[in-house]
């Protein structure tokens, strides 16, 4: 534990406009406080979202939609898990 020393956390505007940057990179790593506040602010950008083009399309649609931007959270995923070291071929 000598060798361990404590990083600044980054804060919830700082974490979220990282985290909006490197939206489709699944390289490199993500602190666990960066992940989780760009979580926070991904999910309600993606219920808000969801909430203003529902009126405006079908079910289906919608759900697709809602599906596909949930699919971009994907490589903030792998760079935590990859600062885990759970995956350590990325």
């Amino acid at each position: 534990m000598e060798n361990y020393q404590t990083l600044p956390q980054p804060s919830f505007w700082e974490a979220t406009k990282k985290g909006f940057a490197n939206i489709l990179s699944f390289r490199g790593r993500s602190r666990r406080s960066e992940f989780w506040w760009f979580a926070l602010s991904f999910w309600v950008c993606s219920f808000l979202l969801s909430l203003a083009y529902q009126p405006f399309v079908s079910t289906e649609v919608a759900s697709i939609i809602s599906n596909g931007i949930s699919l971009l959270i994907i490589p903030i995923m792998v760079r935590r898990m990859h600062d885990r070291g759970l995956w350590g071929i990325l």
